[in-house]
């Protein structure tokens, strides 16, 4: 090892790598990531019961509720932190308004899948399609492609 370099302690890099993880966890990144883990578990779990025909009704009248919520309030907090975002450069404003507008892509959507599932047997034929095409279409042709 030469005069000039600097060696690095191990312990300062691990609570280097701490602190950054600290503050990733508090960034408004992992906030929106957590949001989109509720939303995903809670949108899988709506979806197994417009699998019950007439009764979907209910968890598709509940997804389009929450894709209404999900639409306003990215339109909301787009507005809110455009303006600290552009005037000011701030980077968490900025990732605000990003993940913001997603969201507000994403509501339409989830209505519209609202809608449908809601729709005696619709509801049902859309959740058994996907549960065969994830479970056996899709799984086949990834384990296919892994072997090969």
């Amino acid at each position: 090892m030469s005069k000039g370099a600097a060696h690095k302690c191990p312990i300062d890099e691990m609570i280097g790598f701490v602190q950054l993880r600290m503050k990733e966890k508090n960034s408004p990144h992992a906030t929106f990531d957590k949001i989109g883990k509720v939303l995903g578990r809670l949108f899988d779990y709506l979806s197994k019961g417009t699998a019950i025909p007439v009764l979907g009704i209910i968890p598709g009248v509940i997804k389009v509720g929450i894709g209404l919520v999900q639409m306003v309030g990215g339109i909301a907090l787009s507005i809110i932190f455009a303006i600290p975002a552009f005037a000011f450069q701030s980077e968490n404003a900025k990732i605000i308004v990003q993940r913001s507008v997603k969201h507000i892509a994403y509501g339409p959507s989830n209505m519209a899948m609202g809608v449908l599932e809601g729709i005696p047997l619709l509801g049902t034929w859309i959740y058994f399609k996907d549960a065969i095409y994830d479970k056996i279409i899709y799984k086949t042709i990834t384990s296919q492609l892994q072997e090969a």
